[in-house]
């Protein structure tokens, strides 16, 4: 819990962001499984050395993640490959309800 400025009592839930769930439908755009995770929080808006805290690994080692995935993507900013994480999703949604 937390105290707002304004006197309000905030309540503050983290969550999981390694969850499995989240990043599993980018593995179809041929993408590693860490490479997958890092597009995952890429696309969340997470800088790379929030990644590199949340997934315990260097700096330097998101970096060449990212690289790895935007070669792989064939874009060339990370807003193109969080787009594309977007499009996948919602394809990943769409082929289960249907």
């Amino acid at each position: 819990m937390l105290l707002h400025p304004s006197g309000c009592l905030l309540l503050l839930r983290e969550e999981d962001q390694k969850s499995e769930l989240d990043w599993t439908p980018l593995r179809r755009l041929g993408l590693s499984s860490r490479e997958a995770q890092v597009l995952n929080f890429v696309a969340m808006g997470k800088t790379g050395p929030e990644i590199s805290t949340i997934l315990n690994v260097s700096h330097d080692t998101i970096r060449k993640h990212t690289g790895s995935v935007l070669r792989k993507l064939r874009v060339e900013t990370r807003t193109a490959a969080a787009l594309i994480a977007s499009e996948a999703r919602r394809d990943a949604v769409v082929r289960v309800r249907s």
